[in-house]
């Protein structure tokens, strides 16, 4: 080969040594089908023979051709392919150099149709026929330079991650079967990922698959290369919880649907970045950058309201009135951390409207709770009451279930109460309870009201003596305490009804300017005394003790609480409204919720109390309830010192150690 084989291929540069010399043309970029990457690094060594130069071809070189120039061949040394293998598939590279040679040049060989080049691009580490170490980087380089440059064009890696940060310290480390995933994937010029897999293999060939579970433990989990998620804001409350539980302090610059941008607080240098998988519906990270070298944070910013009632709803699910300095001592035990107690209570007041739903939402459905009401218990009675502008100011609620109960085994005495609801729009509870057969207590009806006024309660006892059928209150008694509204609403409403003050909050108000043990003793036994002769002995004595005291008891309506004066048709001697208070106490939880899930507590807690007592009669043999066979037992015991003397005209006399009493019959 000399200057006029030189001269039909071209100008150029001239290689070699002595007097034949091979011409090297000036290299252009153009397509072509059989050419070598730009990065290729070949080494050739050239030695005259007689007449014929071998050329060697270091392992990294990407096609491997054999070349014809004329008589004398250039013969070219390939790796043999291994049984068993896949028949590899020759790509197109672009925008790279190669040497421009006449087709019709003797000595150049065009492949036959069909004939396809191996290359080693799909060979795993331990398979390559070359043990070079910088053939080794070169070609993990080589991975990690396309990786970067193919998400930078595709718009899922942000500008500022350099290439020599790369897709991870080691991206063979985020492969654990073998290798697998050390893939040749050629980009080609529309941007698209050529390679062996199919659309749908391709992408977890290029990440493993490492899927996310939402229920694991949050501080075990391993954030690594291809962590897959359903969507980025998936990624973001895993990667939240982690950090959290570790410590690590990090913000996330930007979240979407389909990208996530995590980066620690400086001086710390670690970065997350994850997107979309192309034609796939799944997240994964795809660059991580350092490692933490931050302290722990005890006041990390990222446990906000939210997460801590995410955390607790399970918690105030079972203890709704669970107080923020115990929730506080479990945060710190929990997860390490401290957090405001402002952040506690907005965590608590979120967790429970998760539970419960929002005030507002429970208000507006509240019509439909009550066509619900009337649809099960069509005999109920269930009144809404609104103001002006449809504004909430009443609900009554009355089951024909205890309805008929009061009416057929219940005395005929009622207890008034209110109590306060436990919500931050406040409002009241107003409740009529009764006594069943074995003196124990026995709800009637129950409103929600916005205040415990005259108007409420007029409202309220209209309704339930128009469900009782006792329009005049005739054969009924009532025993509340001194709220003067109750009091005028049933002086109205029932003129003919019994209407008993409390004992116990009159003596509330009775003690506050006559205290101590005697006058104590003294006024529970002027109230309980069941005959007149006993009331006047204590009110001697009292009079005796304190002038004062005395007076301002005698002013106090007595005859209203004790027992003496009271009447006998409804057959109770009950001189306390302890009956409503009992209630108020068995509701107290359900008081601390929304509307309608305290007024489903009650009825469930209610519905289960009746049934537990049906029970308990229903197994016993006797005629008298267990409460009263237990007070007639009592008082069978006292009267066995008593003896009794018949007289003339039905009268009797008794004798109990000094007493002696006359009973007219």
């Amino acid at each position: 080969m000399g200057k006029e084989n030189a001269g039909e291929v071209g100008k150029g540069k001239t290689i070699g040594k002595g007097k034949e010399k091979l011409s090297r043309p000036e290299k252009k970029k153009v397509n072509n089908p059989v050419g070598t990457s730009p990065i290729t690094r070949s080494k050739k060594v050239i030695d005259e023979g007689q007449g014929s130069v071998s050329v060697r071809t270091s392992p990294i070189t990407r096609s491997r051709k054999v070349l014809g120039l004329g008589e004398n061949s250039l013969p070219v040394e390939t790796t043999p392919k291994k049984k068993g293998k896949k028949k590899q598939v020759t790509r197109t590279l672009v925008d790279e150099p190669i040497i421009e040679t006449d087709p019709e040049d003797s000595d150049y060989i065009i492949p036959e149709d069909g004939e396809q080049y191996e290359t080693d691009d799909s060979l795993g580490d331990n398979e390559l026929g070359s043990d070079d170490e910088e053939y080794r980087d070169a070609r993990l380089n080589l991975r990690l330079v396309e990786g970067v440059v193919q998400e930078r064009e595709e718009g899922d890696l942000p500008d500022d991650v350099s290439m020599s940060e790369g897709r991870s310290a080691d991206p063979r480390g985020s492969n654990t079967e073998g290798d697998e995933g050390m893939l040749s994937d050629y980009i080609v010029s529309d941007g698209d990922v050529v390679s062996d897999s199919t659309d749908e293999e391709e992408g977890s060939k290029r990440l493993p698959r490492i899927m996310y579970d939402p229920r694991c433990n949050h501080k075990d989990l391993i954030v690594q290369i291809g962590l897959r998620f359903e969507n980025g804001y998936q990624c973001k409350e895993a990667l939240r919880s982690w950090a959290i539980l570790k410590g690590y302090p990090i913000r996330f610059r930007r979240v979407s649907k389909k990208q996530l941008d995590a980066k620690c607080r400086p001086p710390c240098i670690w970065r997350c970045y994850g997107s979309d998988i192309k034609d796939q519906c799944t997240f994964a990270v795809k660059v991580l950058v350092g490692e933490h070298t931050c302290l722990f944070d005890i006041h990390n910013k990222l446990a906000d309201y939210k997460w801590l009632a995410k955390q607790y709803i399970e918690v105030f699910r079972l203890r709704p009135c669970m107080q923020v300095q115990e929730m506080a001592l479990d945060v710190n035990t929990r997860f390490s951390i401290q957090p405001s107690l402002g952040r506690l209570y907005r965590a608590k007041a979120h967790a429970l409207e998760l539970l419960r739903g929002s005030v507002k939402k429970h208000y507006n459905s509240l019509r439909s709770y009550m066509s619900e009401l009337m649809r099960v218990d069509k005999e109920g009675r269930f009144e809404l009451l609104l103001g002006d502008d449809s504004v909430f100011r009443g609900l009554y609620i009355g089951f024909s279930a205890l309805r008929k109960g009061f009416m057929e085994g219940c005395r005929r005495i009622i207890g008034l109460d209110g109590c306060f609801l436990k919500t931050y729009l406040g409002g009241q509870l107003l409740c009529a309870v009764s006594k069943d057969g074995n003196n124990q207590m026995f709800p009637v009806a129950w409103a929600v009201v916005e205040a415990e006024n005259e108007e409420c309660w007029s409202w309220f006892i209209k309704i339930l003596l128009e469900d009782l059928g006792v329009t005049d209150g005739l054969g009924i008694s009532f025993i509340s305490d001194q709220q003067k509204g109750l009091q005028n609403a049933v002086a109205s409403l029932a003129p003919f009804a019994e209407h008993r003050n409390c004992a116990r909050h009159v003596y509330c108000n009775w003690k506050k300017t006559h205290k101590g043990a005697t006058l104590k003793n003294l006024f529970w036994r002027a109230v309980r005394a069941s005959y007149q002769q006993e009331f006047d002995l204590a009110m001697e004595e009292m009079k005796a003790e304190s002038q004062e005291a005395h007076t301002d008891f005698m002013n106090r309506e007595y005859h209203r609480f004790c027992r003496c004066f009271i009447s006998t048709h409804c057959l109770s001697d009950m001189v306390d409204n302890n009956v409503s208070e009992t209630f108020n106490g068995y509701i107290v939880k359900a008081r601390a919720k929304h509307i309608i899930t305290m007024l489903e507590d009650i009825r469930v807690a209610l519905r289960g109390r009746q049934y537990k007592k049906l029970g308990l009669v229903t197994d016993s043999t006797e005629k008298i309830c267990p409460n009263i066979r237990k007070k007639l037992d009592k008082l069978r015991y006292d009267a066995r010192m008593c003896q009794a003397y018949p007289g003339l005209g039905g009268k009797f006399e008794v004798s109990c150690y000094d007493d002696r009493l006359m009973h007219m019959a």
